[in-house]
C-alpha cells in the first residue's frame, strides 16, 4: 500500500481508520499515526470527510462498490479525484471494513483531447461558413435565431429582429405580416400549403419553393425554404426553424447540394455541442446568444439566457470562474481550452474572442464528454483486468512485474515469484460444466486475493493458472505465504449452483536476492518447473527452489501437507 501513488485508506464498519498510505498522508497533511484508530471526521474535519467519504451504507453492506468524484485542492492546484469504496465482508456476510481508493483523474488522454479539438474545429468551420439564412421561432412565434446570412438577405440585423413576434419576421419577405411555412410545424393547413410550390415532407422536415415579393428592394426573389420543428428534451415541439436559400438564379439545386443541406439541417437540430456568444467586461460576463440545448445543462433555453450574467445562471463560485476565464480570453485575445465539471457532468470548452459591430465579444463551444470519460475509464479497466476473475490479466501482470524487477535490480531487495494451478480442474468442468467451473475459478481467485498483501501482484496467468509476484519477500516468507494460500483454498467449501465444491492447489515458488542474476522470464520458467514438480509429487503442495541448496546439491524443496 505504501508504494501506491493513489490514495489508499482502510476503515472498519464503525468508521474508524485502520490504515492509510503515504499519498493519503500527503493529501490530508495528517500523519498516519494520528489517523489510525480514529474516526476520520474527528481527525480531518467535516470538509475533508465530506470530500473523501460519501458511501451508500446500504450498498456497502450488500457488498456493492460505491464511487463518487470530489474536487480537492492540492498545493493550491484544484484536482478531480475519483473515490472508490470497496466493502469487505466476513464469511457471514457482515461488513467488517471498507477499503477506499482515490485516483487523480484530472488529466485527459491526449487521444481524446485531440479528437475533441478536431470536433470543435470542424463545428467552428461549419458555423463560420454556413451559407444559408437561418430563422427560428419559439412556440409563441417570437424570433429566437436570425443569423448573419438572413440579415444580409433582408437588410435587418439580428438585434432588430430577435424577440419580435406577431409574424414580424415575414414582413421583410412578403411586405406584410402573414402565416408562412413554419406554421405547418404547429398546425396542418392545406390552404397555407397551396401558397408554396412543391411542398414535400421528409419525416417532420418540410421543404418548399416560394416567391418572396419584398426581397431585394421590392424586386422579389425565389427562395427554397426548409423547415423543421424544434423539440424539448421530452420530444415536444417548442418551436420551428427555417433555412432559406435564394434560388432566383439557380432554382433547383443539384442532388449533392440538396443532400448536404439535409445533413446540415439535421446536424443543427441534433447537435450535442453547446454554443454561445457573450459580451465580457472586467466585472461580468453576459450572454448575447446561446443554443437552445442549454436547457439540458441548466434547465434554461438559449433564447432565455440572452442578457443574463453568469451568476444568474450558475452557482456563485462556478460563475466567478467562468467570468474570470472569459475576461482573460477577451483581454489577451487568446484561444482558451479547458475542462470543467458541473452538476455531475464533465465538459470541455473552447473560447475565443470575436469582433462584431466594433465590439470585442467572446464566442465559445462546450461539449459534454461524460460518456467519453466513462468509456475511457472502462477501456483502461478492461486493458488491465481479467474479465472473469477481475484479477490483473497476464499482459498487465508483466507490466507491473517488470517494474518490480527493475526495483529489485536497483535496490537488491529480495523478491519471490509463485506459480499456482488448480488441481484436477478439468474434472470440475467435465463433471459440473463450465459455468460451475467459472464459479470455482472466481472463488479461488478471491481466496488468493484475500490472503495476500496489497503490495503483492496477483494475476490470472491463463486457464486455471495464477501467478503472484511478492516484492520484498525472501524464500522462507514466500514459503509461508504459499502455504497460507494452499491451506485457505483447501479448507474452503465453495458454494455453487451444484452444491459445495472443494479443490486444492499446486504451487511452485522461487525467490531471488542480492547477488543472484536472473531475468524475469527465467524466474517465471523456474517457478513453472516447480509447479510441474508439485504436480508430479502428488499435487496439493508447495515446491520451492532454494538457490543456495541448489548450488550445493541441485535439489528442490517440497512442502507437503501433513
Amino acid at each position: 500500500m505504501d508504494v501506491i501513488g493513489d490514495l489508499v485508506w482502510l476503515q472498519d464498519a464503525r468508521g474508524l481508520c485502520l490504515d492509510a498510505n503515504p499519498a493519503f498522508e500527503r493529501l490530508t497533511a495528517t500523519e498516519r499515526v494520528r489517523i489510525i484508530g480514529q474516526p476520520l471526521d474527528e481527525v480531518l474535519g467535516p470538509a475533508w470527510t465530506a470530500a473523501l467519504w460519501q458511501p451508500d451504507w446500504s450498498k456497502l453492506k450488500s457488498g456493492e462498490i460505491c464511487s463518487h468524484e470530489s474536487r480537492l485542492t492540492i498545493e493550491s492546484v484544484p484536482c478531480l479525484y475519483e473515490i472508490t469504496h470497496i466493502p469487505q465482508r466476513d464469511r457471514d456476510g457482515e461488513l467488517v471494513r471498507i477499503q477506499s481508493l482515490g485516483r487523480d483523474i484530472t488529466q485527459r488522454h491526449q487521444r481524446i483531447e485531440q479528437s475533441l479539438r478536431d470536433s470543435r474545429r470542424q463545428l467552428a468551420d461549419i458555423i463560420d461558413f454556413l451559407p444559408d439564412a437561418l430563422l427560428a421561432i419559439d412556440r409563441d412565434k417570437r424570433v429566437i435565431i436570425w443569423n448573419q446570412a438572413i440579415a444580409k438577405i433582408t437588410g435587418i440585423p439580428p438585434e432588430a429582429m430577435l424577440g419580435q413576434g406577431d409574424y414580424a419576421y415575414t414582413v421583410p419577405f412578403y411586405g406584410e405580416r402573414r402565416p408562412q411555412l413554419m406554421d405547418l410545424v404547429f398546425t396542418p393547413d392545406a390552404e397555407l400549403e397551396r401558397r408554396y410550390a412543391n411542398v414535400t415532407r421528409e419525416g417532420d422536415i418540410l421543404m418548399a419553393d416560394g416567391f418572396c415579393n419584398a426581397l431585394h428592394g421590392g424586386r422579389g426573389a425565389w427562395i427554397l425554404a426548409r423547415v423543421a420543428p424544434l423539440r424539448d428534451a421530452a420530444g415536444q415541439v417548442v418551436g420551428a426553424m427555417e433555412i432559406i436559400r435564394d434560388i432566383t438564379e439557380r432554382k433547383q439545386a443539384d442532388e449533392a447540394l440538396r443532400r448536404s443541406e439535409e445533413v446540415l439541417a439535421l446536424f443543427i437540430r441534433h447537435s450535442p455541442i453547446y454554443a454561445y456568444i457573450k459580451e465580457v467586461t472586467p466585472t461580468e460576463s453576459r450572454v448575447l446568444q446561446a443554443s437552445d440545448n442549454f436547457e439540458r445543462m441548466i434547465g434554461i433555453r438559449g433564447s432565455d439566457m440572452a442578457g443574463r450574467r453568469m451568476d444568474e445562471l450558475f452557482p456563485p463560485e462556478f460563475a466567478a470562474k467562468i467570468s474570470a476565464d472569459d475576461w482573460r480570453v477577451v483581454a489577451n485575445g487568446d484561444l482558451l481550452t479547458l475542462d470543467e465539471d458541473f452538476d455531475g457532468r464533465h465538459y470541455t470548452s473552447l473560447k475565443f474572442p470575436i469582433v462584431q459591430g466594433g465590439r470585442t465579444l467572446l464566442a465559445g463551444y462546450t461539449i459534454d464528454i461524460t460518456d467519453s470519460k466513462r468509456l475511457e475509464e472502462d477501456l483502461r479497466r478492461l486493458t488491465r483486468l481479467d474479465p472473469l476473475t477481475q484479477l490483473f490479466n497476464r499482459r498487465y501482470f508483466f507490466t507491473r512485474a517488470d517494474q518490480e524487477y527493475q526495483r529489485f535490480r536497483r535496490y537488491h531487495h529480495p523478491m519471490a515469484l509463485c506459480m499456482i494451478d488448480i488441481d484436477h480442474f478439468k474434472q470440475v468442468n467435465d463433471q459440473y460444466g463450465h459455468l460451475i467451473g467459472d464459479t470455482v475459478l472466481c472463488a479461488v481467485a478471491k481466496t488468493l486475493h484475500d490472503n495476500l498483501r496489497q503490495v503483492d501482484i496477483l494475476a490470472r496467468y491463463g486457464g486455471e493458472e495464477f501467478v503472484i509476484l511478492l516484492p520484498e519477500t525472501d524464500l522462507q516468507t514466500a514459503r509461508a505465504s504459499a502455504e497460507r494460500l494452499r491451506s485457505a483454498v483447501a479448507e474452503r467449501r465453495m458454494e455453487t449452483a451444484s452444491g459445495p465444491i472443494s479443490v486444492t492447489l499446486s504451487l511452485g515458488v522461487v525467490a531471488i536476492a542480492n547477488g543472484i542474476s536472473m531475468t524475469l522470464e527465467q524466474l517465471l520458467a523456474l517457478a513453472d518447473q516447480m509447479l510441474y514438480r508439485a504436480k508430479q509429487l502428488g499435487r496439493n503442495r508447495v515446491v520451492l527452489w532454494d538457490f543456495a541448496r541448489a548450488m550445493e546439491s541441485g535439489r528442490t524443496e517440497d512442502s507437503t501437507p501433513e
